[in-house]
């Protein structure tokens, strides 16, 4: 059964807050020497999200994911596949090849089958689907897609950064405005997303590391999301964008006739 613990997450978002009140230290303002550096960084970064994908309609990604909750960890492999514009499918099976989790979402909603305990649930979303089910990643299907790619998708980040400062080593974090779900993004001198921050409320961390090249553009070899209950780490092993949308038998999901689907608040 799936439950959601109030004051787990209260207690998380009150030390998150109190955390975050001294973010503005260090910020810097225009004028200031490095403040150029700082919006070429984010140009670079703005080069890059546009040079990834142009035209590609569709995506395939696999990888192995550890999965640690309540101290116990444990590894799956998980496949992503879809049209950008949905609908996509997840798959999630054993290292042996058992099918443990099969989920699709579309413009509807997302539904979550679990094949050996036969139950599935219906969310209104999959970040919603994902995160009730305990993952780390909620996110939509497609935004984890693009993650893999170290492409942060527009819709959790304001256009523009409100605010930026140095970090010594690593290279600029830039903070946004709005209700856009990330509160920042640090971003390496060369343009790379390395770690992308969740606003209180919807606490999360998302970092990328291991880039490799791929087509002439690095991308993440590895990637952590943090969340309240759990952390996934992702090793991707392929990926791919496609320049067409998936044939419509590639994306349909059959439940089994007499497992009742459940609907998730």
């Amino acid at each position: 059964m799936i439950k959601t613990n109030f004051l787990f997450g209260l207690l998380s978002f009150l030390i998150f807050m109190a955390m975050s009140g001294c973010s503005q230290i260090g910020h810097l303002k225009p004028g200031d020497p490095a403040y150029a550096e700082a919006e070429q960084v984010w140009k670079l970064y703005g080069e890059r999200v546009k040079s990834q994908g142009a035209g590609d309609k569709a995506f395939w990604v696999k990888g192995s994911l550890t999965y640690t909750s309540s101290g116990r960890t444990s590894r799956v492999i998980a496949e992503i596949w879809g049209d950008n514009d949905l609908p996509a499918r997840l798959n999630v099976s054993s290292p042996m090849g058992v099918s443990l989790l099969l989920c699709r979402e579309d413009k509807n909603g997302f539904i979550a089958f679990a094949p050996d305990r036969e139950e599935a649930w219906s969310f209104s979303g999959a970040a919603k689907g994902l995160a009730s089910l305990g993952t780390a990643s909620a996110f939509s299907l497609p935004v984890l897609a693009k993650m893999s790619f170290g492409n942060i998708d527009q819709s959790l980040l304001a256009a523009d950064f409100e605010s930026a400062r140095k970090v010594s080593g690593k290279g600029f974090e830039f903070f946004f405005a709005g209700n856009n779900r990330a509160s920042s993004l640090l971003v390496d001198v060369g343009g790379r997303p390395l770690k992308l921050t969740g606003r209180p409320g919807d606490r999360f961390l998302v970092s990328f590391d291991d880039y490799k090249d791929n087509d002439d553009v690095e991308v993440p070899g590895k990637i952590i999301f943090e969340g309240r209950k759990a952390t996934a780490e992702i090793i991707v092993k392929d990926r791919e964008l496609r320049p067409d949308p998936w044939p419509e038998r590639s994306l349909i999901m059959e439940i089994p006739d007499g497992v009742l689907l459940k609907k998730v608040e």
